[in-house]
């Protein structure tokens, strides 16, 4: 391929910021193919510019090196939009470099040609157009602005037809700064009843043991987001599960009694605070940390404190006593705690031609795969039961990636082949027959995987979530059609395949996959389970989220 082109500019640029990994699906013009393999820079090809997308984000987040893919450019861009969706939602440094048209040809009507601000604008905290003179202070620019207050995607266009340059010229867009300046409130130094939130936002800042210090200094609960998960240790003796939608009934008593909440990293977004408007303690006072004025959630905040989380919760725990002055709340929350763990039901269902139970499931797939691994979340209405606590734990030798709130159908089937490249850990991706028949053709690419990757698979026929609603609201046509699905995909892409619909079954089932899995293979684990076998208070559903239920009194669940 002909050397020396912009494309070299480009892959210089990226070495030069530390990348080694790019994901992505070129246009029509394989010049960038050449010159990423000249650069040493591995490729990472999809079949989809979406899936792509997906895998950059896995990379990137649970390998902490940067998140890099490439596309062409019109509907190749458009394309990828949903994967810039989910980075916008998830504040992660996506930097997504297309082609476009060549600049005397913009505005001409010209073949596929797309002004990315005007259509994904929104979608990221920066778009860069480059020219000749451009290329290299734009990449730069491209990484400062993904990095930054609000992190986030960018989009970096270098157009068809640019000759190679190293000149550097670019106007940076103006962003609001904010403070270092972060005292502790005298409303998280005086709570009596604390709960610490950890956001998606601490996700990749290394703040576990700080945040841990600064949890037991206040004597106060924890709770995680859903994107919040991998940050801290959920066998600690203060974590009662995750926040919101996703909170176990045996957390309710201690959410009602709660007089400072302290949300780190998260915009309180309705997954997260699913239950508050009547779980919570009239007065109730809730501190939001967040390092972007623009991403607070007016409905919630009572206080507002705009700095780094990682300044935050070094400054607070310093700032605290070792030993938080009374001890009668830690202790009943740790209670809560053991109740919690105590409370899952340790029997499993074993009688032969049972279906097998989703929790059965989670419990022998934990027994099975080491806990030092990298756990991969979809979020339909039967993998909902790995996000309610104590069904699957995240424990400190561990990692999770979890969908944003925007929660993109096929992002963990997809995101799995990045994770397994940034990553030496076992890997266990936990979803549903419809995530996986939606990556489509880029199942193939887990036939490539050669690291230990358990794919389980909980298939109940199709869309569950859709289903429920549609039998609720008693409408015509189904959602859900042959559970033989999952096993004609994976034989139609060579994928190592173990079945079982059998309870009897399931153990050695499990068993077997991960032994394939754990020579350096993916294997999918297709367990057939039932429609209605969902976690406690999902069982009616209205729209998105279960029906609302009435609180419930001292002593009862949620």
């Amino acid at each position: 391929m002909t050397r020396d082109t912009v494309w070299d500019r480009v892959a210089e640029g990226l070495t030069a910021h530390g990348v080694d990994t790019v994901f992505g699906l070129p246009g029509d013009d394989m010049t960038i193919l050449g010159a990423l393999e000249r650069s040493g820079i591995r490729v990472v090809l999809a079949r989809d510019q979406r899936h792509a997308t997906y895998q950059a984000i896995g990379y990137g987040r649970i390998s902490g090196r940067p998140s890099v893919c490439f596309v062409g450019k019109g509907p190749a861009l458009t394309h990828a939009a949903t994967g810039l969706l989910e980075a916008r939602s998830q504040r992660h440094p996506l930097v997504l470099i297309s082609s476009g048209v060549p600049l005397d040809r913009l505005g001409t009507g010209a073949f596929q040609e797309l002004d990315p601000i005007e259509a994904l604008g929104a979608l990221t905290v920066g778009t860069i157009r480059v020219d000749e003179d451009t290329v290299a202070g734009g990449l730069a620019e491209a990484f400062r602005l993904s990095r930054g207050r609000g992190r986030g995607p960018v989009i970096l266009e270098v157009p068809e037809g640019l000759p190679p340059s190293s000149a550097a010229r670019v106007r940076p867009p103006q962003r609001r700064r904010t403070s270092p300046d972060v005292p502790l409130p005298d409303v998280v130094r005086d709570a009596r009843r604390p709960l610490v939130v950890v956001g998606g936002g601490c996700s990749d800042t290394g703040l576990g043991d700080d945040i841990v210090a600064l949890v037991d200094r206040l004597g106060a609960a924890v709770t995680v987001t859903a994107s919040g998960r991998g940050v801290i240790d959920e066998t600690h003796p203060a974590f009662l599960g995750v926040s919101g939608l996703y909170a176990p009934d045996g957390a309710a008593a201690i959410l009602r009694s709660v007089d400072v909440i302290v949300a780190l990293g998260s915009r309180l977004e309705e997954t997260a605070t699913f239950g508050w408007d009547t779980g919570l303690a009239p007065g109730c006072r809730i501190v939001q940390v967040l390092d972007d004025e623009s991403e607070f959630t007016p409905a919630w905040a009572t206080e507002r404190i705009v700095a780094d989380v990682a300044d935050v919760v070094r400054a607070w725990r310093t700032a605290l006593p070792t030993v938080p002055a009374d001890s009668s709340w830690s202790a009943a929350v740790a209670a809560a705690h053991v109740a919690l763990r105590a409370g899952d039901d340790p029997a499993p269902v074993t009688a032969h031609g049972a279906i097998p139970r989703v929790k059965d499931v989670l419990r022998e797939v934990d027994a099975a795969v080491p806990t030092a691994r990298v756990s991969i979340h979809e979020n339909g209405l039967q993998d909902i039961w790995s996000y309610v606590f104590p069904h699957w734990i995240v424990r400190r030798d561990a990692a999770c990636l979890v969908p944003s709130e925007q929660t993109p159908l096929g992002f963990g089937m997809a995101a799995v082949r990045g994770v397994a490249l940034g990553d030496p850990r076992p890997v266990v991706v936990i979803g549903g027959d419809g995530a996986f028949s939606s990556i489509g053709p880029d199942l193939a690419a887990l036939a490539e995987i050669d690291s230990a990757v358990l794919v389980v698979v909980l298939t109940n026929g199709g869309f569950g979530w859709l289903e429920a609603n549609r039998r609720r609201a008693g409408a015509p046509f189904s959602f859900v059609g042959s559970r033989t699905v999952v096993r004609g995909l994976c034989a139609a892409y060579a994928l190592d395949y173990e079945g079982c619909d059998d309870a009897a079954e399931l153990a050695e089932a499990v068993r077997r996959a991960w032994g394939r899995a754990a020579t350096g293979r993916a294997v999918v684990l297709d367990v057939a389970v039932s429609l209605d076998d969902v976690a406690p208070g999902f069982e009616e559903l209205a729209g998105d989220f279960p029906l609302p239920r009435p609180p419930a009194t001292a002593g009862e669940g949620r």
